[in-house]
């Protein structure tokens, strides 16, 4: 389930990249206050998920994402964004990723909204200063990451004093630096590879409960294809049943039936005109 996410995130540059920042760098700051780092790992992966989903008006974002819808959409301007609601949703329907949605809605919470005894609001602020860091390196490509400690430093007060301190020492480190130049030009992470590879083996039920988030995916690449794969998936589970058929692996297969289209652009997928 993971490794699809991964892939996923991938095919949508720059989100991917921001996201495998925030993971890397929730990663350290976890693995240094000694908190649980696959945990800390995919909230880095899957807090801006909300951002994939057209809102305000907005349609077919996936393609036209770029750094600047990233940076405008992910300001710190507000404790509670829109996409960190609906990024709290989607992980709240997924049983096997329901403890996260917590740490997603309140990913962009100072430290004075938090309490540091909660184990999700000292995950949640850990995602945030990840967050902030990425999004300083996005738009400073030729700065060392330690340079960022200046404005950050301004921001202070939002942040647990443990978790600023972590984030110092590990700004300092020029494998940081190496490591968020590496994903911004290979759009992956290396030691990410190792923990996909030996993450736990899903079961039936939770490759149906992640095909729903493919699903949210897939169909927010246009307008067209809005609720195309929920209402494919149902009317392959009702025809199931109605066959005498597995209808579960029917249904299963209707969420990920079109999971190409995620590297298609949108503009070909609404074509009108004939091709020649």
């Amino acid at each position: 389930m993971i490794r699809v996410l991964f892939n996923l995130l991938k095919t949508i540059p720059p989100l991917g990249k921001h996201t495998f920042q925030v993971a890397f760098l929730a990663f350290q700051i976890a693995e240094k206050l000694n908190l649980d780092t696959s945990t800390a790992l995919l909230s880095g992966l899957l807090h801006d998920l909300g951002l994939i989903l057209p809102y305000d008006g907005e349609k077919t974002i996936l393609d036209d994402m770029d750094n600047a819808f990233i940076i405008i959409k992910d300001t710190p301007g507000k404790p509670l964004h829109l996409h960190s609601i609906l990024g709290s949703f989607i992980t709240d329907y997924v049983e096997r990723l329901k403890f996260l949605s917590p740490i997603v809605l309140k990913h962009h919470f100072p430290a004075f909204h938090l309490d540091p005894s909660r184990n999700e609001d000292m995950y949640a602020n850990v995602v945030f200063i990840s967050d902030q860091v990425s999004r300083y390196v996005m738009i400073n490509h030729d700065t060392e990451p330690k340079e960022i400690l200046v404005p950050l430093e301004e921001m202070k007060s939002f942040f647990f004093p443990e978790v600023f301190e972590a984030c110092r020492e590990i700004l300092l480190k020029e494998f940081t630096q190496w490591q968020l130049e590496h994903i911004l030009t290979e759009s992956t992470i290396d030691f990410l590879q190792e923990y996909v590879t030996n993450c736990p083996e899903c079961t039936a039920e939770d490759v149906t409960q992640f095909g729903k988030i493919v699903s949210f995916i897939i169909d927010a690449k246009s307008e067209f294809t809005s609720e195309h794969t929920w209402r494919v998936a149902n009317i392959a589970k009702e025809m199931g049943k109605a066959s005498g058929k597995d209808a579960e692996s029917l249904f299963r297969a209707g969420l990920y039936h079109d999971i190409g289209k995620i590297s298609v652009n949108y503009r070909i997928l609404g074509k009108t005109s004939k091709a020649r």
